[in-house]
């Protein structure tokens, strides 16, 4: 019927380390480093090998920028330390392209990242299973999307963290004078029918650590 197969290939996945805690030092993870499915009474477990050598970065937070929508980004770093005051993440009536950017002192290429905030929101109009938000990493090439694990804040709802995979080419980068690995959350264009920020959300603490690292791995059996 002039259909040809491709010849038959190895299995490939994408597989996340996960530290039991945060580290001090950089946790390499070999070239060829096994994992396996779950074996079941029905099923063996199915091997596979890791194709590239991952190391997980440690990192902190070292800056806090806010950026509105066509103006230049703003240090609130300091603010941030002030105790007991509570810093908008964005305008005080947000617009799409409003930015947080959160400088890590490390850049943190297949690194799992949380993000431990503080959120507070009263009133904000949002849905917090569909936050207008998007967050991203400074790459080699660019803003390039962060893979969202989980977000315990709701969009910036509540106090909670959010853990995020942080694309491959992350690297260092100046940015509004400071040198930091940078992740930006940025308000979006809503979708039809999808809830809007009526006033900020705001942080009062922050944190930021790795737990975890993710590479490609092969079938290797």
């Amino acid at each position: 019927v002039g259909i040809t197969l491709f010849p038959p290939s190895a299995a490939r996945t994408d597989v996340t380390f996960w530290l039991s805690a945060p580290q001090e030092e950089a946790i390499p993870v070999p070239v060829g480093t096994e994992v396996a499915t779950m074996r079941t009474e029905s099923e063996e477990a199915v091997v596979f090998a890791t194709e590239r050598e991952l190391t997980v970065v440690p990192c902190e937070l070292r800056h806090l920028l806010v950026q509105h929508q066509g103006e230049p980004a703003a240090d609130r770093t300091h603010d941030l330390a002030e105790d007991d005051k509570d810093l908008l993440c964005f305008s005080e009536s947000p617009d799409p392209g409003d930015c947080m950017l959160l400088g890590l002192s490390a850049a943190v290429p297949h690194c799992a990242v949380v993000l431990d905030l503080d959120s507070r929101v009263d009133g904000v109009g949002v849905d917090p299973r569909q936050p207008p938000l998007v967050w991203e990493a400074w790459t080699a090439d660019g803003w390039q999307p962060c893979e969202v694990d989980r977000d315990g804040t709701g969009g910036l709802n509540r106090p909670g963290e959010v853990v995020l995979h942080v694309p491959g080419g992350h690297v260092l980068s100046r940015n509004a004078g400071q040198e930091g690995g940078w992740i930006r959350c940025r308000v979006t264009e809503p979708l039809p029918g999808q809830p809007f920020y009526t006033t900020s959300p705001t942080i009062r603490a922050a944190e930021a650590f790795t737990i975890g690292g993710t590479t490609a791995a092969v079938h290797a059996e």
